[in-house]
């Protein structure tokens, strides 16, 4: 398998991605944003009591990677709300620390596929918050019209019975606001 050349995810921004699609695979990154936040709020108690790390950034972080699952929760199904623009600089580091932290192992490691998709998918979350950060929200706006989008299908019976069976002619409904482009069935796609 060729070994793939790093790729910059933004200009001056010196974190290489081995692998762009991991930008665009939100239900990974909801994934390993869950899976992260798990991890802290069952190992920072324990350090916390064994005062390797300060109660307040063990809350902190902890609260950082509700924030984050909270805002990828929300982008993959459309449910809650993404999380107040106050916390962005709080997210960013928790997932700076969380991209170093995996960057050592896998120095120690370097064969171990699952820490680098692991890297992958936290300078995915980096690159969608530095995005934010300048003041450029795609995922967001994005995400909005997914969702607007999935409630109107969602509220047009005919394009229920679309989803169920493609082969069902276009919606007959002028109230529901979609464009419903008339599905060809195979046997007319192949006459053609």
């Amino acid at each position: 398998m060729p070994v793939l050349a790093p790729l910059r995810l933004l200009p001056g921004h010196d974190a290489p991605l081995t692998n762009p699609d991991a930008i665009r695979d939100h239900a990974a990154i909801l994934a390993a944003a869950q899976a992260a936040h798990d991890r802290r709020a069952e190992a920072y108690p324990a350090l916390v009591e064994r005062g390797q790390l300060a109660p307040d950034d063990a809350a902190a972080d902890i609260a950082a990677w509700a924030a984050l699952v909270a805002e990828w929760h929300w982008i993959n199904t459309g449910r809650g709300a993404p999380p107040a623009s106050w916390t962005l600089f709080d997210r960013i580091d928790a997932v700076d620390r969380a991209a170093d932290r995996a960057r050592l192992a896998l120095s120690r490691n370097r064969r171990n596929a699952d820490l680098q998709r692991q890297l992958d998918l936290y300078l995915a979350m980096r690159w969608h918050l530095s995005r934010l950060r300048w003041g450029d929200p795609e995922v967001h706006f994005m995400a909005s019209i997914g969702h607007a989008y999935r409630a109107t299908l969602a509220a047009c019976p005919t394009c229920e019975r679309r989803r169920e069976d493609p082969r069902t002619a276009s919606c007959t409904r002028t109230d529901c606001g979609l464009p419903h482009p008339r599905i060809q069935p195979a046997e007319e796609r192949t006459a053609a």
